[in-house]
């Protein structure tokens, strides 16, 4: 199952540790597509502090809120980072569907 997070952003990347945030980056993708949401948040919670409030890490927490249907955080994400990314189509789509799920 893909999870639509192949678009990253430069920016949320550390220069000096350009592996280390690829590697959280691809863990918590790897426990989301093994369905272990728990073993997601724990990764996303041990991620550098270069990557916590990158639009990468923001998709991610937005997939295991949607997961969880905790609508009220998936929307307070949206908007978070919409703010750092206006046109992100993710967070548009999933905006969207919180809406929806109500």
């Amino acid at each position: 199952m893909k999870l639509g997070l192949q678009h990253r952003s430069r920016a949320c990347y550390n220069p000096a540790h350009p592996m280390q945030n690829q590697r959280a980056l691809l863990a918590v993708e790897g426990w989301l597509e093994l369905g272990d949401i728990d073993a997601a948040i724990e990764e996303l919670h041990n991620a550098p502090a270069s990557l916590k409030s990158s639009p990468d890490i923001l998709r991610l927490w937005i997939v295991i809120y949607a997961r969880k249907q905790r609508w009220a955080e998936v929307e307070t994400i949206c908007e978070g980072l919409l703010k750092k990314v206006p046109d992100d189509h993710f967070a548009i789509m999933h905006q969207a569907e919180d809406h929806l799920a109500r």
